[in-house]
């Protein structure tokens, strides 16, 4: 492209960092579908009736295209330079979406969608198969009738180009001709679509092994379920196949059939304290229990929910979230469990708080005692559940109090380290030191690993 506009000089770094955080969660193709249905779920029209989102792989004589196709509000909003004067108000407001789509690491939506940083954007890049491939997206925006079209391109040695400023009408018509060697004709509704120029061949082989459905299937559960009569759904075309993504049949036999030892428990409050002021949220539902045989890793453990995606996923779910899980669990029932948690409004936009910058995990460190609050709660709840269905026998020691013991001991524990290395205030030693050391907190994690890491280790040094 011989024309460019300005970019960002660190987004490179900023893409790579990126990469490997989505590596190393679920991997870069499973976020491939987690962010686009997002983004589409985000600008959808009429509170999701009709909604449609369309992967399809097209191929004619040695050009691959992969598109991604919503049919949303589309890519609304006035166009603005960086350089302008009134760039950054623009790119806050959400209803830009144009200008958003094209700010690549600039923030999301601010929590009013399930984005919050604007990482989704890159994942399209991450798809593309050598340097000097393109990512094209295309719009026909319900504000002003108008198509739209915008390219960027990644260097080998540098950050991504992109047009001067994006096409409209009938140039716009003619770039996408160009771009998709004719294979692309404008959208004939309201909505977006991305195009991945020659992608990489792990998308295409997910697509086509099945994998890549079960990972919308798994994922998008909450909307396939809840909004299913509602939604006209989320396809995949490759081959003159189109498939219609259903509801996982774990899913099914949770949500729908309630065939496994389960309980749901609706509207319950959790108070947590911020500031030393007392605030409450609610879980709107917790499903959770047991299957009567082992369930996937990807289903063992508690999902948490945010805007009807997740934001606790993993492909080892329970490993993730132990903090989560009751050290009084049998063995036997941990391989067994499950749990769904969707949040209310408030939960939700406390949730945002705590989503970390992939959508994979939650974060303690953003709001320590919200966090504590929730899982000490979620805790609780399994407890008594496996203490009315006879899984485990009554005793007197309350979770709180469980932990209260175990976080004690960790304590001492720690604390008899500096005390034989000669530190002073922390329960002796012979050597007087010119400043003492105590350990004040310290989150332990239930199982540790070689090569584990223990994080929010809390001291105090006085000299």
């Amino acid at each position: 492209m011989s024309k460019q506009r300005t970019m960002r000089v660190d987004i490179r770094s900023e893409y790579e960092q990126l990469k490997k955080k989505y590596e190393g969660a679920m991997g870069v193709i499973h976020a491939s579908q987690k962010d686009p249905i997002q983004n589409a779920w985000g600008a959808k029209k009429n509170n999701g009736k009709d909604f449609k989102v369309v992967f399809e792989i097209i191929e004619d004589d040695g050009l691959v295209l992969l598109t991604i196709t919503d049919n949303g509000l589309g890519l609304t909003g006035p166009w603005c330079e960086a350089t302008d004067p009134g760039y950054r108000k623009l790119l806050e407001d959400p209803k830009n979406r144009l200008l958003r789509s094209a700010s690549l690491k600039n923030p999301g939506s601010g929590g009013e969608t399930g984005g919050l940083y604007g990482n989704g954007k890159l994942v399209n890049d991450m798809l593309c198969r050598k340097n000097h491939e393109k990512v094209m997206v295309d719009s026909l925006r319900s504000d002003d009738n108008r198509i739209v079209v915008d390219v960027r391109e990644w260097l080998a040695d540098g950050d991504p180009q992109h047009l001067e400023t994006p096409l409209y009408d009938n140039e716009a018509e003619a770039k996408l001709s160009e771009i998709s060697k004719g294979l692309l004709t404008p959208l004939s509704e309201y909505g977006t679509r991305w195009t991945v120029i020659n992608p990489d061949t792990p998308i295409i082989k997910a697509i086509r092994s099945g994998d890549f459905y079960e990972f919308i299937s798994n994922t998008w559960w909450e909307i396939l379920y809840k909004y299913e009569s509602k939604i006209d759904g989320i396809y995949i075309k490759y081959d003159g196949k189109k498939k219609k993504v259903k509801l996982s049949d774990f899913h099914d036999q949770v949500l729908k059939k309630k065939q496994f030892q389960q309980k749901e428990i609706k509207l319950k409050t959790v108070t947590y304290n911020k500031k030393r002021v007392k605030k409450k949220v609610r879980i709107k539902s917790f499903i959770f229990g047991f299957s009567d045989k082992p369930v996937l890793p990807i289903y063992n453990g508690i999902m948490i929910q945010r805007q009807q995606m997740p934001i606790v996923q993993s492909n080892d779910l329970i490993e993730q979230n132990l903090g989560f899980i009751p050290d009084t669990m049998p063995r036997q029932y941990k391989e067994r469990f499950f749990g769904l948690l969707i949040p209310d409004k408030d939960l939700d936009t406390l949730l945002a708080d705590l989503d970390d910058t992939t959508h994979y995990n939650i974060m303690r460190g953003n709001n320590q005692t919200a966090y504590d609050a929730i899982r000490i709660f979620l805790k609780q709840e399994i407890n008594d559940f496996m203490l009315k269905e006879g899984i485990i026998k009554p005793t007197t020691v309350s979770v709180k109090k469980q932990e209260k013991e175990s976080f004690n001991r960790t304590l001492k524990t720690v604390n008899e380290v500096f005390k034989t290395s000669g530190f002073s205030g922390t329960g002796g030693g012979k050597t007087k030191k010119a400043f003492s050391v105590k350990l004040n907190n310290i989150v332990k994690p239930e199982k540790i690993y070689i090569g584990s890491e223990i994080t929010d280790i809390e001291f105090s040094i006085r000299n």
